[in-house]
């Protein structure tokens, strides 16, 4: 069976945590109380929050050339796969990485030209030439090209 890997920016807090457990608490609903989430965060803590106080973020399953796992947010350096030779471009770029609800899987941007999408893992050198550079929470300065 696949594990599931989570992390979590408080986004009060300003900070990553690398979430442990994770469960959805439900509040009295006759009261019309939202869900709430019990985390159990790497230090052995757990915290309660609401659902939009933080930012859940999946892991791709898919790990950079530096054998860093690649996460929903992330901000990568990468080379675009040409399709008949199968080469990567000389040149690497700066993609974001995200879930698609539509076709259910992750994929990476362009961040210089958002239009253009690729699935992750699928289009690229992942393993070979792809770098996580930084996320989208704790370094948004690398959205802007």
């Amino acid at each position: 069976m696949k594990e599931h890997k989570y992390r979590a920016w408080d986004k009060q807090g300003k900070r990553m945590l690398e979430v442990r457990g994770l469960t959805w608490t439900r509040r009295d609903t006759a009261l019309g109380e939202p869900p709430v989430i019990d985390m159990i965060v790497a230090f052995g803590e757990t915290f309660t929050f609401e659902p939009e106080s933080v930012d859940l973020i999946a892991c791709t399953g898919l790990k950079d050339k530096n054998g860093v796992g690649i996460w929903e947010g992330d901000i990568v350096s990468d080379k675009i796969l040409d399709h008949k030779t199968k080469k990567p471009e000389s040149e690497a770029r700066i993609f974001e990485v995200y879930w698609d609800e539509k076709t259910a899987s992750f994929w990476q941007k362009l961040v210089d030209d958002p239009d253009r999408k690729f699935r992750s893992g699928h289009c690229f050198a992942a393993e070979k030439d792809c770098e996580v550079i930084g996320n989208i929470h704790e370094n948004p300065e690398l959205l802007t090209a």
